[in-house]
């Protein structure tokens, strides 16, 4: 084992998942409805209640948010040389789903204030493909590490040229624009529910919409693409992308308790910002904006970088799976990478 993979596995985990608040009996409670045939009874609570905290029309539950973007996508009919815009400072999840569908990322780069996707450069993109005859088909926006991107900016853009906005929200359950929860400014977003995520099921995800034809047809890929008749029929490539409803109802039963979970991550993200503003540069909230702060992020202003910190995402134009997307940008991203921190939430150390 090299050095680098020795010192990663010694890291602090970044986010660990809290099952506090869920008593045995819930759980056993759940495998006796399962063993009794009751699992799409558990996932109708389930969409019940995410409807609601989101306050949207439709919810399908999936079994990751990469699943959840991948069929946002075959709702969207994304295919085979078609374009999808995304931003390249997030985790590869938010991009492989548009391989998937054969189809090429093209790479935003970021602004240097939330450092999300900037809507500088997304509109020279824009302008760039259609002026080569490849209007993207989706732009895929990501609220990394839970901070709202520039919305505002974002949907008069992706509206003015008529190309539909897809949300990663995978880390930003509970934050808001316009006191709104983000994912829902789009015509599709996606939330995980991934271990580390601020709500977890150890797994999972779910997609949510306002338009009832996106939703059937998210549904539709999610189950085999299985035809609503008596037998089994099948017209399209299906795929099994549903949640479990054991873990459904895992992660039901926590929703109640995310307000209190974000006041701890914004509580640690003060401190973290206290103790270290002399030398370090921090992702700031954009106007109307309130962050879930799920990961504290910064820029190191000083040399060398701490060895016992994590690294933050590495630009994915520059990785080599992607090497031949097309990429626009000032590189502030590779900034982000070469000075980047990530520090964990210690729920245990909240207060000390």
């Amino acid at each position: 084992m090299n050095k680098t993979a020795s010192l990663t596995t010694s890291l602090q985990p970044l986010s660990l998942p809290d099952f506090s608040g869920i008593e045995a009996e819930q759980l056993i409670s759940v495998l006796r409805k399962c063993e009794l045939g009751e699992g799409e009874d558990i996932l109708q609570n389930f969409e019940k209640d995410f409807k609601k905290l989101a306050n949207v029309n439709y919810c399908v539950p999936v079994s990751s948010a990469t699943s959840g973007l991948h069929l946002a996508l075959l709702a969207l009919e994304v295919g085979e040389n078609d374009e999808v815009i995304c931003p390249t400072f997030t985790f590869a999840a938010s991009a492989f789903p548009i391989l998937y569908q054969k189809a090429t990322p093209v790479f935003v780069d970021s602004e240097k204030d939330t450092w999300n996707i900037s809507p500088e450069y997304l509109e020279k993109a824009i302008k760039s493909r259609i002026l080569a005859g490849k209007k993207p088909r989706a732009i895929i926006i990501v609220h990394s590490y839970g901070n709202p991107a520039k919305i505002a900016s974002l949907l008069e853009i992706a509206n003015h040229y008529q190309i539909p906005i897809i949300e990663d929200a995978a880390n930003a359950l509970g934050s808001t624009y316009n006191n709104l929860q983000v994912g829902t400014f789009g015509t599709i977003g996606v939330f995980s529910f991934n271990r580390n995520k601020i709500i977890s099921g150890g797994a999972g995800g779910s997609v949510i919409t306002n338009n009832k034809v996106i939703s059937e047809k998210v549904r539709y890929f999610a189950h085999q693409a299985k035809s609503n008749l008596a037998y089994y029929h099948h017209e399209n490539i299906g795929y099994n992308y549903g949640l479990s409803p054991i873990l459904a109802e895992i992660i039901r039963l926590q929703l109640p308790t995310l307000e209190k979970r974000i006041l701890l991550r914004r509580y640690q993200f003060d401190n973290y910002l206290k103790g270290y503003h002399s030398e370090a540069t921090f992702q700031n909230e954009a106007n109307n904006s309130f962050s879930n702060r799920w990961l504290t992020v910064f820029k190191y202003n000083s040399k060398p970088f701490p060895p016992e910190y994590h690294h933050v995402w590495k630009p994915l134009h520059t990785q080599p799976v992607f090497e031949k997307s097309l990429y626009f940008g000032n590189q502030e991203s590779v900034e982000f990478f070469n000075l980047g921190v990530a520090l964990p939430f210690l729920r245990n150390n909240i207060g000390q």
